[in-house]
């Protein structure tokens, strides 16, 4: 099953993530930042010895929202993300067009699909 959310930035930025992926496909999505590319629904089920990359530019520099170099553990701070245990917060992510830890990740869903 899968999830499409929004992603927003008081400084005007947003975009769409993917978390999971459906029946149909192979791949499964978790929103990682690429230095090339910004924000990108990165296969967290790739093939055996093949790392993680971006699914634009194919760089493995990937980092993957929900760790402390992507996201700030600030306060209450409600889970909006979650991919088995890959999980990013609501509040304090990285933004990929203003550089602060002010992206948001609205935890409801827009689309839910399998």
């Amino acid at each position: 099953m899968g999830s499409k959310h929004s992603a927003y930035c008081g400084c005007g930025f947003k975009t769409e993530v993917f978390v999971g992926g459906s029946r149909q496909g192979r791949d499964d999505s978790f929103p990682h930042y690429c230095k090339t590319c910004g924000i990108v629904n990165v296969n967290m089920t790739p093939r055996k010895n093949q790392k993680k990359s971006c699914p634009k530019c194919k760089s493995t520099d990937v980092a993957l929202y929900g760790t402390h170099e992507m996201s700030a553990f600030i306060g209450e701070n409600y889970t909006a993300l979650q991919y088995y245990s890959y999980i990013a917060k609501e509040f304090g992510n990285y933004c990929p067009k203003c550089h602060k830890m002010t992206l948001v990740f609205d935890p409801i869903p827009s689309v839910i699909f399998d």
